[in-house]
């Protein structure tokens, strides 16, 4: 082994207060080896997001859509003069949306109210879209735009809430 590595798993070791050897060994099992140079950091950017539906159970229940378009270089907020307008709801779609999945935060019925949605972002200067569908399921597509072609191009399609949190962690994961 490589004098960089043996001092990389006596940091290990050390740090974790365990045998240099078991360290080892987890890392061997689990494929994980040292990088030579730093990943570079990614630079990710909102552009827009959008969802729809229909609200049922409160006392404004019917068709609503919301868009937050034009979101550009800047620092950008969430205010009203009152709880319960939607502002954690707005951060738990977008999570949604670049995770796949709905975290415990997104509150069942707001989740069942939204029927379609869309967020748009730039990663390290390339423009994304995912669109979502949730009508009976989440099916739905993550594109790149392009400003050169008319038509984005499809990196992934989904149909099932498991393979929507398949295609974004796979994303990410390769960005």
């Amino acid at each position: 082994m490589a004098q960089e590595s043996m001092e990389w798993l006596d940091a290990i070791a050390s740090r974790a207060k365990a045998d240099t050897s078991r360290v080892e060994s987890v890392l061997t099992a689990r494929h994980i080896v040292p990088t030579p140079v730093l990943p570079a950091p990614r630079r990710m950017k909102l552009l827009s997001i959008a969802f729809s539906g229909t609200k049922r159970g409160v006392e404004d229940n019917g068709n609503y859509a919301f868009e937050w378009s034009h979101l550009d270089a800047g620092l950008w907020g969430m205010m009203t003069d009152r709880n319960l307008r939607g502002k954690s709801s707005i951060i738990e779609v977008v999570r949604w949306l670049t995770r796949g999945k709905p975290s415990p935060n997104l509150q069942d019925d707001v989740k069942n109210w939204i029927h379609n949605a869309c967020l748009r972002f730039d990663l390290d200067g390339l423009e994304h879209e995912v669109k979502l569908d949730c009508r009976g399921g989440a099916s739905g597509t993550l594109s790149r735009m392009s400003s050169a072609a008319a038509n984005p191009t499809v990196l992934a399609a989904f149909n099932s809430d498991k393979q929507f949190e398949m295609v974004m962690s796979d994303f990410f994961l390769r960005a």
